[in-house]
């Protein structure tokens, strides 16, 4: 992996981490705009150099846990959802496997990051 590449997924599991403890940086959101790994990737359909993509071959985090609560990532079901604890409830479930997803692609010198 790529020093670009294990930046940017160091960084969006941070992200991710913030968002599930609820402390997200003012207009943070659980999608693409406020992910690292998009932001250097290209939150395109393309992904190229993404180490997501490179594992799952698919662009856009498609086989990966995000996807299995995808319409609570967009922003206007985020906002709703934020009111229904149920709702929450599954986004959370989800997050912490996208967490434990990207952790996984961490080289094991870096498990502990």
């Amino acid at each position: 992996m790529t020093k670009k590449a294990l930046k940017a997924l160091t960084q969006s599991i941070a992200h991710h981490e913030r968002m599930l403890a609820g402390k997200e940086q003012p207009g943070e959101r659980p999608n693409g705009k406020s992910c690292p790994l998009c932001q250097e990737f290209g939150n395109t359909l393309d992904c190229r150099g993404c180490p997501i993509r490179t594992l799952t071959g698919w662009p856009g985090c498609e086989a990966t846990p995000y996807w299995d609560d995808k319409e609570c990532n967009l922003q206007h079901a985020w906002e709703a959802r934020k009111d229904s604890a149920r709702a929450m409830s599954r986004w959370r479930k989800n997050a912490r496997a996208e967490i434990r997803f990207l952790k996984s692609l961490l080289p094991k010198e870096t498990c502990n990051v």
